[in-house]
């Protein structure tokens, strides 16, 4: 099957640059097409059949046209480096994705993605991520501006983009020097070849999704993205930026930009990213293509163990390489950095030194080795077995970067995000399954999956859009149903508490100190909801009576039952947690496995109304048992889940009052 990537406009100009201005013509539109947009097509057939009819690159055809493209700022900086330098590159390609942000396209900004700029010899340059609006002024222009000026250029004023180009797109420039002028050591002007191809950006119209460097080819999902925000689909679409994410992605920016070898010290909790991030350090830093990325997670290796694997070891005068020598200029990720074996504190000095003297001895060896080249990357969340404080103190005058990944779900009012992270799982694996399911490596998967024709793609094209089929204008947007599920696991991931557990007899007279610790979490959590889980919640607790009040507050008998239920159970020292990125992924690979697998039993006769509340179940179970801070001897307490049968009785509860599915879509 061969399904070619769904480009949605791509032309050809001609750029002349001078000292301070730029002058441009376009002399050809290659192909251009607005899938849905009849009246923009027969525009762009008019349009090539009079470049057809003139000589290419003559002027009357600008004149014909109105008046020249606009030249992207962003566009000319890199060619202006690449001229600029001691040996001119005369091929560039420059990728950029956007995502807007808010409602108001003309006053709210956009969020942009800049990859590393290729060339013959390599990338320049680093990747990048800004804000920018209509106003920017310097190197970052608002895309969209661009397309709009271009298409009223050639369409007429107030002409209207495509829905799909207003949310999200990816563009591509392929730049190609034809001539240039120097006057001392001053390159005053050039002219440069560009073909501009405009690409829909499926997974930013499913969720906000940025992806990380490198770039994947166009109709292709990115192996490592960010969900930046969260969009709110009700009355008036919009998008709002995670704070969290923009302070995380500031942090990589800082690093990024940074030339020179680096050190860098990633914090983070448990599946909060590091691995994405490491990624982003690697691959957006302007490295070679062919540099090494070596990772290892370095979770309870004892002290020789670790010696071994980085600096390899010494057989009979032979050195056989650790992973130092394999990164030799490239990066080295060791994750679960705060996790090594109890008997390898030692090891923190031991590369302390390796990274002051960028040097090394093998295990066994007798001679130093030379660390070339290598950018060392260390993750891990050091709140468990090991602080920060446990590092040497002169470790941190040897970082050049630290990334403090901080948690969107942590956010205040996060469900919107939450929502939209669990969407985009969900859609990345749906994703996966098709192009497991393609023939042809350069087969578009969303071509694909818009127009199914086998059995299994049309039971993804169910689970992507329930009973309805968008048009070719339409963005690719959750089904409501899908929306629904995402919104009740949102629900799900609020703050939960970890506690201790201690199995004795109690007294019911001695259990002042436990309502103590537990009575005002709980409090605080009904306050904190939304009326109807509130409700929802107390009634769980209490289910024999009707019309129990929104603030209900258990008694020390309540207490005293729940506990002597529970096996004479005490509960002590409540900590406070909350869920993981990783665990909304997990949670999203098990309700796509579950509902996948019943569109495929019922064909046709599918229908997410009557699975999603087991789709549901699944994915709090999963959430649940991949909870961080949960162990073979501490209590989950999810809302107050204070024991496993109180937990069974509150999460069928939850499921069950679920008034989801059932709807029309969008």
């Amino acid at each position: 099957m061969e399904l070619k990537p769904e480009i949605c406009l791509k032309y050809e100009s001609v750029i002349t640059f001078k000292t301070d201005e730029a002058t441009q013509y376009c002399t050809s539109i290659e192909f251009t097409k607005f899938p849905g947009m009849d009246d923009l097509d027969k525009k762009s057939e008019d349009i090539q059949r009079r470049f057809a009819d003139d000589k290419k690159g003559d002027d009357d055809c600008v004149t014909k046209l109105n008046k020249p493209v606009p030249l992207p700022p962003y566009v000319r900086s890199q060619v202006l480096q690449a001229i600029g330098g001691e040996q001119i590159d005369r091929k560039l390609k420059v990728d950029i994705v956007f995502v807007q942000l808010g409602n108001d396209e003309n006053s709210d900004p956009l969020l942009v993605a800049y990859d590393c700029t290729e060339t013959p010899r390599g990338p320049i340059g680093s990747a990048k991520y800004a804000l920018v609006n209509s106003e920017s002024g310097g190197n970052n222009i608002n895309p969209k501006a661009e397309l709009k000026a271009f298409v009223n250029c050639f369409f007429g004023e107030n002409t209207k983009i495509p829905q799909y180009f207003e949310r999200t797109a990816r563009i591509h420039h392929e730049i190609q020097l034809l001539s240039y002028k120097v006057e001392g050591n001053k390159t005053v002007s050039s002219t440069v070849s560009i073909m501009t191809t405009w690409y829909r950006h499926h997974a930013g119209e499913f969720a906000l999704v940025l992806p990380i460097s490198r770039f994947p080819r166009a109709g292709e999902m990115a192996k490592h993205a960010v969900v930046v925000g969260s969009y709110s689909l009700e009355d008036t679409p919009s998008a709002s930026l995670s704070t969290p994410v923009w302070e995380n992605l500031d942090s990589l920016q800082n690093a990024l930009t940074c030339s020179g070898s680096k050190t860098t010290l990633i914090r983070g909790q448990p599946g909060s990213g590091k691995e994405v991030y490491a990624h982003a350090l690697h691959y957006g830093s302007g490295k070679p293509k062919d540099a090494k990325f070596k990772m290892r997670a370095v979770a309870g290796m004892e002290h020789d163990t670790l010696r071994q694997t980085l600096f390899g070891r010494s057989i009979d005068g032979v050195i056989i390489p650790g992973l130092i020598s394999e990164a030799e200029g490239g990066s080295l990720f060791l994750d679960e950095f705060d996790k090594v074996h109890e008997d390898a504190d030692g090891f923190y000095s031991e590369l302390l030194r390796v990274l002051e003297a960028d040097e090394y001895v093998p295990l066994y060896g007798r001679q130093a080795e030379k660390v070339t080249k290598v950018d060392w990357i260390l993750a891990g969340a050091f709140t468990s077995m090991r602080t920060v404080e446990a590092l040497p103190p002169d470790f941190w005058s040897r970082l050049t970067h630290e990334i403090n990944l901080k948690n969107p779900l942590q956010e205040r009012g996060s469900d919107e995000y939450t929502s939209t992270l669990f969407c985009y799982f969900f859609f990345s694996f749906i994703i996966k399954k098709a192009e497991e399911l393609l023939e042809s490596d350069s087969a578009d998967v969303f071509q694909f999956l818009k127009t199914p024709l086998s059995y299994e793609s049309k039971s993804l094209h169910r689970l992507l859009f329930a009973d309805r089929s968008p048009n070719e204008d339409d963005p690719w947007i959750p089904c409501n149903e899908l929306r629904e599920l995402a919104k009740r696991i949102a629900m799900y991931t609020k703050k939960y508490v970890v506690c201790r557990r201690e199995e004795k007899q109690m007294d019911k007279d001695k259990l002042g100190s436990v309502v103590r610790h537990t009575r005002p979490v709980f409090a605080s959590i009904l306050t904190n909801e939304k009326k109807k889980f509130g409700q929802m919640m107390a009634a769980a607790w209490q289910s024999e009576n009707e019309g129990v009040a929104n603030d209900y507050k258990p008694s020390k008998d309540d207490w005293y039952k729940l506990i002597k239920e529970g096996q004479q159970s005490i509960i002590l020292n409540p900590e406070d947690k909350f869920d993981s990125i990783r665990g909304i992924r997990q949670a999203a690979r098990v309700s796509f496995d579950k509902l996948y697998e019943r569109a495929i039993a019922f064909g046709e006769g599918f229908k997410w109304s009557d699975n999603i509340k087991n789709a549901l179940s699944a994915a709090i179970v999963t959430l649940d048992v991949t909870r961080p801070g949960v162990k073979a001897d501490e209590v989950l307490m999810k809302n107050q889940n204070y024991n496993e049968e109180y937990h069974d009785q509150l999460t069928k509860h939850f499921i069950e009052s679920a008034d989801i599915g059932g709807g029309k879509s969008d």
